[in-house]
């Protein structure tokens, strides 16, 4: 097999999607801890947070930090 068959396969590994998941994860970790320990304060950004995750992941993706289309 020659090296211009080969395609460089990054499993998700990109800024876009460790980005997105360091949010979400976050966003995770004060929801549960703001169910444990019932204060609104800590549950409502991580409510808020899970989507911000989500769209930080997409526009970074949108803006050339994510894996290139196959």
């Amino acid at each position: 097999m020659s090296s211009s068959n080969v395609q460089h396969v990054s499993h998700g590994n990109t800024v876009a999607a460790w980005t997105g998941v360091l949010i979400l994860l976050v966003a995770a970790g004060l929801i549960c801890l703001g169910i444990v320990f019932a204060q609104p304060f800590l549950w409502v950004p991580g409510v808020i947070g899970v989507p911000a995750g989500g769209f930080a992941w997409a526009a970074l993706n949108r803006a050339g930090y994510g894996e290139e289309p196959r």
